[in-house]
């Protein structure tokens, strides 16, 4: 594989990662918007989990520094949420959290995604 191949290949990776960007998103509004509606429900606090873990380990390589460490900071406190029984005041902390990593989402979705394409 020549550098020209391999940094294509890399072009079509981030291109992919960017389009799913919106969904992610969604999938987090969703998650937030249950919890809000319903409590801590174990399951959606696992997904929301994962979710910014995936996003918190991706980031980065795909040069979106910011949106990864908001992600890792989502991550963090999800973890705490999830080692202990979630109290409301854990659970607001986690919201607002959640919120600060969708609307990071939506930055890079509707200003950095156009602006970093080669």
């Amino acid at each position: 594989m020549t550098t020209h191949d391999f940094q294509s290949s890399l072009i079509a990776l981030k291109r992919r990662f960017l389009a799913g960007l919106p969904e992610r998103a969604a999938e987090i509004a969703s998650l937030t918007g249950a919890l809000s509606k319903s409590g801590p429900c174990p399951l959606q606090l696992r997904q929301l989990h994962l979710a910014s873990h995936k996003l918190a380990g991706i980031s980065a390589t795909y040069g979106l520094a910011q949106l990864g460490e908001v992600a890792r900071h989502t991550e963090t406190c999800l973890e705490a949420c999830l080692t202990q029984a979630p109290t409301d005041q854990y659970l607001r902390k986690v919201l607002q959290t959640a919120d600060l990593l969708r609307q990071e989402l939506n930055r890079v979705i509707y200003t950095d995604s156009f602006a970093q394409m080669p």
